[in-house]
């Protein structure tokens, strides 16, 4: 018998951890002018009933960049991770199948 689960791992616009994800990028990319843009896109504030604020996790929800770091951050932070579950602990043929943040286990 064969499960399929699908869920979602995090909610990565709210809570992914800017450090980490600065982190995540540096360790790919060497150019300070698009790591400047990058801090610059996370900082993007929010204006809410007149009020600005700059969240401290998250990203830009609704920017064109959020995917992208939606992604890099879910392989550093589950990609990886389920890499060596699955070698160490898995027991039987595992499948996971991740796209965006949405993900299929079986």
């Amino acid at each position: 018998m064969h499960k399929k689960f699908t869920s979602r791992p995090i909610p990565t616009h709210h809570n992914l951890d800017k450090s980490w994800m600065i982190r995540f990028v540096e360790h790919r990319v060497a150019d300070p002018r698009i790591l400047r843009r990058i801090q610059k896109w996370l900082k993007v504030g929010v204006m809410e009933e007149g009020i600005w604020s700059e969240p401290k996790t998250g990203t830009p929800q609704g920017s064109v960049i959020s995917p992208l770091l939606a992604n890099v951050y879910l392989h550093y932070s589950f990609d990886l991770w389920v890499n060596v579950w699955r070698k160490k602990w898995a027991q039987g043929e595992v499948v996971v199948v991740r796209y965006a943040d949405d993900i299929m286990k079986g």
